[in-house]
């Protein structure tokens, strides 16, 4: 009577052929979420850049510092300046490091390091 069941060889080529799917699998997993997070910081400096442009031309200048904007801060100045137009400070989501803020009362930047080491600002 004969048996039909895999080789020990076609069970290690099956295996292999998993393993090398399962390592593009994990890798495009890893760059979708790099792509996530990237977007996430350029939705929160594109929010950011709008309120504070709002509130700028509402009181004609920008506050005159070099600040950070830190997570969860409530008290900072540019958390004062804004005001209600966001209702919490946002972060930088991998590192809840802050974006970046600088002024000279008459223009301003808004900016993030974003996943492959590029400023976006």
């Amino acid at each position: 009577m004969k048996y039909k069941a895999f080789t020990l060889i076609e069970l290690l080529i099956i295996i292999a052929i998993i393993g090398i799917l399962a390592a593009f699998i994990v890798t495009n997993l890893s760059s979708s979420q790099e792509l996530a997070n990237d977007s996430k910081r350029k939705t929160d400096i594109a929010n950011l850049y709008t309120s504070i442009l709002s509130h700028g031309t509402a009181t004609s200048s920008y506050p005159a510092v070099v600040s950070n904007i830190k997570e969860g801060e409530t008290n900072s100045e540019l958390a004062t300046y804004i005001g209600s137009m966001l209702k919490t400070t946002p972060y930088d989501p991998i590192t809840t490091s802050p974006y970046f803020y600088l002024s000279d009362s008459k223009d301003f930047a808004v900016g993030a390091v974003l996943s492959d080491g590029t400023c976006f600002c």
